[in-house]
């Protein structure tokens, strides 16, 4: 859009910001600038300031999240919250609970009672943490009995059991090799987990030995682990389920042989020996799964579920609820399809009961449902058919479909499911942005507002009688905390957090451009009102990822960033990213770099007409992961805007990346090479370069990053090089795509901001 008011006056109050296009979104305060003139030179800005102490800490805290509850379960009671924590600058973690009534903390179990020396992790649990992005040590997770009595944790592969009430703990005797993914059985007797690649139970109470529930188990075809397209791209990180009489256990087969094998050495360690990792890259084969059914007590048989495995090859979703009988939700290859299949646990016999079809592509596992009334009369069910996504009531055989929440409303999350109330609560938005907590009444009606959360907020587990909840809230204003609270607002408990104490980013929030696109802007701390600033864009771009948060940390990067390079920082939602319906997010099929690359241009184009104090001949950007994808493409393709780019662990051929992700964006390569070559970073940096000043790209990645692999920036160094193209490589010898060391993920931002700098100054 062309602004004829962007030049006409420094001094921008809110109707001219409307003037322009540019909306206020919960606007924090900006600074005024003196009106223009052309005898008064502009003042100079601040130099800026890299600040290494604070780049230190924030690495250390892990943005200053070490320290603050995590895992937090809520007792069926309502009564405490058993939680993990760390210190503020350890990563390693014990286990806390907390007296709802008194606020009173007492530590339950640390991992030093438990075990001296460093922690031991097999290659399988190192592979879990990865894809459930877990950087902690120490107890990692927890497994709450359902009466609230028993906790059991994990540690080094061996198993705990601790009685809440008496505070006494009794190691499982689970014999040799791993124990992974310990879960409780619903009645709290047996626990279960998966060890030598079998699935295998044990009494909580050691009076009987373990037992493997599966044979024939192998490191190609584990029993009870989630396969790596279940954990990496659809947020399923379990592979087995108990029934809920505990009675039985539907368990996951993935069978990974088949699949390419790509190789993780370090190149600083060359007497190391090499891992072969099993990767299902685009265009090449997956894993292939079964689900089966075994009772927990003898014969140890299994019964296979039936279903069209070679036609719907992925499980997004897996369901055993009360009431309800075991439920798979199955995808086709392409993900335009997925179907709800009803389980007959004696015999795995299965009936479709829900379908879905998009022509772009099914956002996988219906959000986590199905979730099935405890009566088994029917179950929620959230689909985007429509255009929105809706929630609706399915009964459990034939019947009408009733949709439940109105048009126009995005739902997130369900949060509480209460058959008896016949309600549910859910997380929703209607703009992408602000969220609400909602009643839903499973008998038709308006939603019913519980809480605005303008300040952002994520809403957790509720306890038994269904109004009770944990609550993670966050706000502009610095507020973050995990809270405690009741539908009727009598009860507000915080659960204590030993967290570094944070500061607080100077964050403006924004709707511009075509859309509206949300953005974040964040000035220097030392901002000189009239002055001129560059802008960076903090970029990832990619689909099923919002980075505009009404949440203070989520900014602190950002806020150093502005600092130490002088220049104003700007994150951006554009078309593609979740929560503001159908025809917005599936922009992205078929084009997965260029929708992206023209939104943030908008966004950058908008900006800079009705913000003076911006130089648009000056912009940088970058990124991690698909956000470093999106900054070397950008630099690349429109180095008319962008004249400085850091890249790191990007993906520059989507070839190379796994195929759930990428097919479900891009298709097969073999039926549509054309949208992987438009894609491509590499053929980008092949192409020749425009004439005029070469943009700057600095490109760092970890050697032994098993997501994204380091494979990626050497191919993309080796076209850079072959034409002629100016860039700087960073490799990080042994670090993975989380960046493990504090140390290495200080030196790379430090890097970072020192080589958008020199980009940015060399365009002055």
């Amino acid at each position: 859009m062309n602004c004829a008011c962007a030049g006409a006056s420094l001094l921008l109050g809110v109707s001219s910001v409307l003037a322009c296009g540019v909306t206020p979104s919960r606007v924090a305060p900006r600074p005024s600038t003196p009106a223009a003139s052309a005898a008064v030179a502009a003042p100079a800005p601040a130099p800026p300031v890299l600040d290494r102490a604070f780049l230190r800490v924030y690495t250390e805290t892990r943005n200053f999240t070490r320290g603050t509850p995590r895992s937090a379960a809520l007792t069926p009671d309502g009564r405490a919250v058993v939680f993990l924590r760390s210190e503020a600058r350890s990563k390693q973690q014990s286990l806390y609970e907390m007296d709802v009534a008194t606020g009173e903390v007492r530590l339950l179990l640390a991992p030093e009672a438990l075990e001296k020396g460093p922690e031991h992790l097999t290659a399988e649990e190192r592979g879990r943490r990865e894809r459930m992005r877990i950087t902690a040590s120490g107890f990692t997770s927890l497994s709450l009995s359902k009466d609230g009595q028993t906790v059991i944790v994990a540690l080094s592969g061996a198993l705990y059991a601790l009685h809440r009430g008496g505070g006494e703990t009794h190691a499982l005797e689970t014999g040799q090799g791993a124990a992974l993914d310990p879960q409780l059985s619903p009645d709290g007797n047996l626990v279960a987990y998966v060890q030598n690649d079998d699935l295998h139970l044990i009494a909580v109470d050691g009076h009987a030995p373990a037992r493997a529930l599966t044979r024939g188990g192998t490191a190609d075809k584990p029993h009870g682990l989630a396969d790596f397209a279940a954990a990496e791209e659809f947020d399923r990180f379990r592979g087995f389920f108990w029934s809920p009489d505990s009675k039985a256990i539907l368990y996951e087969e993935a069978d990974a042989s088949g699949l390419p094998h790509f190789t993780i050495a370090d190149p600083a360690r060359p007497e190391a020996p090499a891992e072969r990792v099993g990767y299902p890259r685009a265009g090449t084969v997956n894993a292939v799964l079964r689900f089966g059914i075994t009772r927990v007590a003898a014969p140890f048989a299994t019964t296979w579920v039936d279903w069209d495995r070679a036609k719907m090859p992925y499980v997004p979703a897996v369901t055993w609820q009360p009431g309800s009988p075991p439920c798979l939700s199955v995808m086709d290859r392409l993900q335009k399809d997925e179907s709800v299949l009803v389980v007959d646990p004696r015999t795995g016999k299965t009936r479709e009961r829900m379908r879905e079809h998009d022509d772009a592509w099914v956002n996988a596992g219906g959000n986590g449902a199905p979730w099935w009334l405890s009566d088994g009369s029917g179950f929620l069910w959230w689909s985007e058919r429509d255009g929105d996504g809706r929630l609706a009531l399915v009964p459990a055989g034939q019947g009408e479909v009733r949709w439940l929440t109105p048009a126009g409303t995005q739902v997130l999350k369900v949060l509480d499911l209460d058959t008896k109330g016949r309600a549910a609560v859910v997380e929703a938005t209607r703009d992408g942005l602000h969220d609400e907590v909602a009643r839903v009444s499973l008998d038709g009606g308006d939603l019913t507002t519980l809480a605005r959360l303008d300040d952002g907020a994520v809403h957790g587990a509720f306890d038994e009688a269904h109004d009770v909840f944990l609550a993670r809230e966050g706000s502009l204003s610095g507020v973050h905390r995990l809270i405690v609270r009741s539908l009727d607002g009598t009860v507000a408990r915080e659960v204590p957090s030993v967290a570094a104490l944070a500061p607080v980013p100077r964050i403006e929030v924004l709707d511009v451009g075509p859309g509206p696109m949300h953005v974040a802007l964040v000035r220097p701390t030392s901002y000189v009102p009239g002055a001129r600033y560059p802008l960076i864009d903090s970029a990832y771009g990619g689909p099923h990822a919002r980075t505009v948060e009404l949440d203070a940390r989520s900014m602190l990067f950002e806020q150093w960033m502005a600092d130490a390079t002088g220049a104003i920082v700007v994150s951006i939602d554009a078309m593609g990213t979740p929560g503001r319906g159908r025809a917005w997010e599936r922009a992205l099929a078929g084009k997965l770099g260029d929708v992206p690359l023209e939104g943030h241009v908008q966004a950058i184009a908008a900006l800079v007409a009705s913000h003076p104090e911006i130089d648009g001949s000056r912009v940088g950007v970058y990124g991690w992961s698909f956000g470093g994808y999106f900054s070397a493409l950008a630099v690349l393709r429109r180095p008319d805007v962008y004249s400085a780019a850091v890249a790191i662990a990007p993906v520059t051929d989507w070839r190379n990346y796994d195929t759930a992700y990428t097919e479900r964006y891009l298709g097969l390569p073999g039926d549509d090479a054309s949208a992987y070559d438009r894609a491509s970073v590499v053929a980008a940096a092949a192409a020749p370069a425009p004439p005029g000043p070469q943009p700057t790209l600095l490109i760092a990645h970890g050697t032994a990053d098993d997501n994204v692999y380091f494979f990626n920036s050497l191919q993309l160094v080796d076209a850079l090089a072959k034409a002629d193209r100016p860039f700087t490589f960073l490799p990080l010898s042994g670090q993975t795509h989380q960046m493990a060391s504090p140390e290495s993920e200080a030196a790379v931002w430090s890097a970072a901001a020192e080589a958008l700098q020199r980009g940015l100054r060399a365009r002055r």
